[in-house]
């Protein structure tokens, strides 16, 4: 089914705002609908791409590097996007050609998620690049463009919860109220990425730490909004992003207290990593030795000086 086709009228009755008619479509190309949806999807990528620019070029590294993990792992993360949206929705597709129509709409975030973060765990192997400093800046991309992408499932009139009396609830076509659950997503990940700038600016103590708080982060509210969508993909009587949600919180919390607690040194840098506090003592300490040698070089020059004047005297007064 092609969940563009429908103009849809939205509104938001508890608040005074009345239905509004939204129009899937933004503008067309050549007799080719384009749709707000990849709109406001391509803004996201753009925003998302443009921060990892900034912070990569702030911590040192190359934005060639960055231009190259996002070459190979968008595409991946837009097909494992569909895999895992089709694999959980089978029974919907009946020809090749209605499982590779994305356009028709179908993608599921954690998809995504999970094949994208492989494929920039491998591109990092490759180019030999700190894992956790890259993914400590990827990872709040990630959540900017998910905040914002959210917003295309508002202008399908998609990704909404169940009948709710609060009242920001959501009305579609006359129907709900319902719970405005792309809303609380794109929320929840504005906060998140507020949350973690300041970890990483302020308590940050090792590389990986943001990004094992963004698993954590999303993880716990992802699990809490499945629970009040209606249109979630299931395992049997089992909601499974609900349950991965559950895993990637309980996996990012349990990773965030190693880091922080457990793991040795040694360890770290066996992963490439350097612990922050120690690389900054490691600055501190470098400065130190180049101001000492500094001062020890002025101190040969100015005796090598001396030494010189005290013979040209000499000289003179033979």
């Amino acid at each position: 089914m092609n969940i563009f086709a429908a103009i849809r009228n939205i509104g938001f009755p508890g608040l005074g705002i009345d239905p509004m008619k939204i129009d899937n479509v933004a503008f067309n190309v050549f007799g080719k609908d384009v749709y707000w949806y990849g709109v406001i999807i391509a803004v996201g990528f753009i925003l998302a791409l443009a921060f990892a620019a900034y912070r990569f070029k702030k911590e040192g590294m190359k934005t060639d590097d960055l231009l190259d993990i996002a070459l190979f792992s968008v595409p991946i993360g837009i097909i494992g996007a569909r895999l895992y949206y089709v694999v959980f929705n089978h029974t919907q597709f009946s020809s090749f050609y209605e499982v590779i129509a994305i356009w028709d709409g179908g993608l599921a975030i954690y998809g995504g998620v999970i094949f994208g973060v492989i494929t920039a765990l491998l591109v990092c192997r490759f180019k030999k690049l700190s894992i956790g400093k890259v993914f400590d800046i990827l990872c709040i991309s990630l959540m900017i463009g998910q905040a914002v992408g959210r917003w295309g499932n508002f202008v399908n009139g998609e990704a909404f919860g169940a009948i709710t009396q609060l009242p920001w609830g959501m009305t579609i076509n006359g129907t709900g109220p319902w719970h405005p659950t792309f809303f609380y997503e794109s929320l929840w990940n504005v906060l998140g990425i507020v949350l973690l700038l300041l970890w990483g600016k302020y308590l940050k103590k090792q590389n990986g730490e943001i990004f094992w708080g963004y698993m954590a982060w999303y993880g716990l509210g992802r699990a809490f909004i499945e629970y009040l969508r209606t249109d979630s993909l299931m395992i049997g009587d089992f909601k499974v992003s609900l349950i991965l949600g559950a895993v990637f919180f309980l996996a990012g919390a349990l990773r965030i207290v190693w880091l922080r607690t457990k793991m040795p040194p040694e360890e770290a840098l066996a992963d490439g990593e350097i612990p922050v506090q120690e690389a900054n003592e490691s600055e501190i300490a470098e400065a130190a030795e180049e101001h000492t040698e500094t001062e020890e070089q002025v101190a040969a020059e100015e005796a090598v000086t001396a030494e010189a004047v005290t013979e040209e005297t000499e000289t003179k007064e033979e």
